[in-house]
């Protein structure tokens, strides 16, 4: 064998791919098996392709997991240049040959949790694998599943949408139908995949099939779940939440598919083990689903108002936001007005009981007219159903309605393809002119669908919607073009214009000295012209991101010779961003953060890791406690320690698994936008309703939660933390202003947001971000403290009550201790984003995706 790997003696090719071969090696130094990743030489030029190789493997040894395949050692190959990672070595076959033996439930319900254990834990540190499939779960020497093929996992804020190519990420049969249509996904895509897997391995097939990938994507955009097989139909729930097409409707998190897994056996000392049980049946095969018709999924209520809530979610988003505004305004208007008539009608029923009694009453008034009206309206309605059916034996039976088993409307387009054809009667002959007539009518209904999506992505890049909102923007339909047809002409000249468009702003944020945000603007154009490999866009866009990071940097040196030292700590951090390897800038900033005395620290857990970044700030405000003789008031010099940042999603996903501090309480619905109405169990702190990754400022928390947090800190740290004050708060805030747009400042509700709510009156600026955005994604300003202007709104250690603003920095606990106070604004907000004394109440059992929160500890 030609192929000479340093320190490994190669014994044989085990698998081989498009991109990469895998050998059975030994390791020299420790004498053990492993199995070796060589990448190939054909692809060794392709700086992208070797990129995508490594990332597989940095992305692998980040994660430590029993159920995920290790990496031993990474290298390339001297000479050849090959680059190769060496990992643990699976003996025992994979899943897909499991599937095609047949496995029993047991087994599926064991492999099941022992993949979403791995996903989870993928999840929780920001990965999302992409590419989960039965081929890509193998077994050691114990039969413990292994996940492997890292090879498209991304971090969850990365691209995640096609390959160089214009295909869709993932394998068609198991991809979900966001990925299918080229979108965003997150952890849910990993868990959508996981139960198509699942039904496979119940029913013997994937859930679609069809005669190449398109077909089969477009079903898993577009037909319904299928049914399972009546002996393992009691999957069915699990495989219907499993596979909604909504990602909300989904499991949010692979410990909710472990809970429900678990129920299905009922046994977990089987599910926690993964040797395999005496007496346990491991070929039974599973038998096929039928193709001779489908049986229609009983009546689910659920279901149905699922559905209709689909269908509301599809009108235009000013029209939605209006009616729903005009919903919660009308409503509240009507509790008034129970209240004032209840209490002047029934005082001497408690409130609490009024409502039931209002119901009970007009149920009990609901029975004793419909008893009324059937007694009257009894016998017309036998003459009517007797005239009915004399009337159709008259007609004869072909006037008959036609009876269809599924939907009534568009049954036949609903069916796999496999259940239409097989309700064709076999005495038919086949035409050999259908198939060409057939074609003809596929590819001109393909042209057809191609015409709509482009002249919708046009819609949207008149007006400047390039890629977001997330369900109507220019970049997700010229992806969905190449999807059906990888070399469109008109597809690929819109992505090459995004990016242009992309650019073009970019250059505008340069030319007024927004660096921080043309960095932004020229991330996204790069992650647009990664989708149709346009190196020469590329290449330019670096240049650009060059030219703009060394006129940061001389900015910079001129105020730094200026003495204006925060307008130079702003320049050149913002030139860092734009090209991180800058060492004169570096060292330029370090000079400057340490004469300014910006003290930054982290105090250590119980672990061995770090808590969050503090900074130590002086405080001045009135003291009304220490009055003169005369009468007037002192000031007070406070000393103490604040987040340099929003606690992270990061930061308190690690306190919930560390404390369990949901597992004994029920996490509260998050209300999106600050609504009412729009508030769900289904959004939480990592899957807020839009995505985040670890590093974005947490929420979706309530005060008691955030509050609980502050306790744990303290436990884990020996000091003392808590949610700041409001004058507190407000103090750093007033402390950490600067000059300048508020779209420079923070996230704000700017251009992005209002293509989602275009009846906000948004800031006539661009800060690069629809949602909120990482917590280092703006200058911290001159204490070194930031996110106080944007991102979200915080929670405060304040009982709500008038504002006083002569009480010193102590927080306020009297009052209403049900609601608290938050200070600032967040990403939605389009008013009074620099004004640090907006303040609003909420109640502390809520929690919002638009609010985060804050520690501070005594330092003194």
């Amino acid at each position: 064998m030609a192929l000479k790997i340093p320190g490994y003696v190669l014994k044989r090719e085990v698998g081989t791919g498009g991109m990469a071969s895998v050998y059975l090696a030994v390791q020299k130094s420790l004498d053990r098996k492993v199995a070796l990743k060589v990448m190939s030489a054909a692809l060794a030029a392709d700086q992208s392709f070797t990129k995508r190789f490594l990332r597989e493997a940095k992305t692998v040894a980040a994660l430590s997991h029993p159920n995920i395949v290790s990496i031993y050692d990474i290298g390339v190959t001297p000479g050849s240049q090959l680059h190769y990672f060496s990992m643990q070595y699976l003996p025992n076959g994979d899943f897909a040959q499991r599937i095609r033996q047949g496995v029993s439930e047991a087994d599926i319900i064991h492999v099941a949790i022992s993949v979403a254990r791995a996903l989870g834990y993928a999840h929780d540190l920001g990965f999302v694998h992409r590419d989960v499939k039965p081929a890509n779960i193998l077994f050691d020497q114990t039969e413990t599943p292994i996940l492997t093929d890292f090879g498209i996992a991304r971090a969850a804020a990365g691209s995640t949408r096609m390959t160089g190519t214009g295909v869709s990420v993932g394998t068609s049969h198991y991809m979900s139908p966001e990925q299918a249509r080229g979108k965003d996904v997150d952890m849910r895509s990993d868990l959508y995949s996981l139960g198509a897997m699942v039904f496979e391995a119940l029913a013997g097939k994937p859930p679609y099939e069809g005669e190449d990938g398109f077909a089969i994507a477009y079903s898993h955009v577009f037909d319904p779940v299928p049914c399972l097989p009546p002996n393992v139909e009691h999957w069915q729930p699990f495989i219907d939440r499993a596979l909604a097409k909504t990602p909300g409707d989904r499991y949010q998190a692979a410990e909710d598919m472990v809970d429900d897994l678990r129920r299905m056996h009922g046994d977990e000392s089987l599910i926690l083990s993964s040797d395999a049980r005496e007496g346990q049946d491991r070929t039974t095969p599973i038998p096929i689903i039928s193709t001779g018709g489908r049986r229609r999924p009983p009546f689910d209520m659920r279901r149905s108002f699922e559905n209709l809530w689909r269908v509301a979610r599809g009108a235009p988003h000013g029209a939605r936001f209006r009616i729903t505004g005009t919903v919660e305004t009308v409503t509240s208007g009507a509790l008034g007005v129970w209240r004032r008539v209840s209490d002047t009608l029934i005082p001497f029923i408690p409130s609490s009981y009024r409502p039931i009694t209002l119901l009970c009453t007009l149920l009990l008034a609901g029975a004793v007219g419909a008893i009324w009206w059937e007694s009257q309206q009894s016998v017309d309605a036998i003459q009517v159903a007797d005239e009915s059916t004399r009337q159709t034996y008259d007609d004869g039976e072909e006037n008959m309605p036609p009876i269809v088993d599924g939907p009534p409307i568009f049954a036949e387009e609903s069916q796999p393809a496999g259940d239409r054809d097989s309700a064709v009667s076999s005495e038919v002959v086949e035409d050999p002119s259908q198939s060409s007539a057939e074609a003809a009518v596929d590819e001109t209904t393909q042209t057809e669908t191609i015409d709509d999506i482009l002249a919708l992505a046009e819609q949207d890049l008149d007006q400047n919607r390039l890629t977001t909102p997330s369900d109507s923007n220019a970049f997700d339909r010229f992806a969905a073009v190449l999807a059906i047809q990888p070399e469109h002409a008109r597809a690929m000249a819109g992505i090459r214009e995004i990016v242009q468009r992309y650019t073009a702003l970019a250059m505008e944020s340069t030319a007024r000295g927004s660096y921080r945000q043309a960095a932004t603007f020229l991330a996204r154009a790069a992650s647009v012209a990664e989708v149709i490999g346009a190196e020469a866009l590329l290449v330019e866009i670096g240049r650009q991101r060059t030219a703009a990071a060394e006129q940061a940097a001389s900015a910079g040196f001129d105020a730094r010779n200026e003495s204006r030292m925060s307008d130079a700590r702003r320049l050149f951090k913002d030139a860092l961003v734009l090209d991180p390897a800058q060492s004169e800038v570096a060292m330029a900033l370090e000079l400057i953060e340490s004469d300014a005395g910006v003290i930054r620290f982290s105090d250590p857990l119980s672990d061995k890791t770090l808590g969050p970044a503090m900074v130590i700030v002086s405080l001045e405000a009135a003291d009304p406690t220490a009055g003169e003789p005369d009468g007037s008031q002192t000031t007070t010099l406070k000393r103490l320690a604040i987040s340099a940042f929003e606690i992270t999603v990061a930061q308190f996903t690690k306190f919930t698994e560390a404390s369990g501090y949901y597992s004994s309480r029920r996490m509260p619905a998050c209300r999106d936008r600050e609504s009412r109405w729009r508030a769900s169990r289904d959004r939480t702190w990592q899957v807020p309703g839009f995505p985040v990754n670890s590093d974005h400022p947490v929420t979706c928390v309530d005060w008691d939660a955030a509050n609980a947090y502050a306790n744990w800190l303290s436990s884990e740290t020996g000091f003392s933390y808590r949610m700041p004050s409001e004058m507190e708060w407000e103090t750093v805030a007033r402390m950490s202003q600067v000059e300048g747009l508020p779209c420079s400042q923070g996230n704000v509700g700017d251009l992005w947001y209002k293509q989602i709510d275009s009846d906000l009156t948004a800031y006539d600026c661009e800060d690069g971000w629809t949602y909120t955005a990482p917590i280092d994604a703006f200058d911290v300003g001159p204490l070194g403290v930031g996110g106080l202007f944007g991102n979200v709104r915080e929670w405060t250690a304040d009982c709500w009550g008038d504002r006083q603003q002569d009480r010193g920095f102590r927080p306020v606990v009297e009052g209403n201790c049900d609601q608290r106070v938050v200070k600032g604004v967040s990403w939605m907000n389009g008013e009074n984003a620099s004004s640090v004394e907006l303040r609003t109440r909420m109640q502390r059992e809520n929690a919002y995706n638009t609010v985060g929160f804050r520690l501070v500890r005594a330092v003194d």
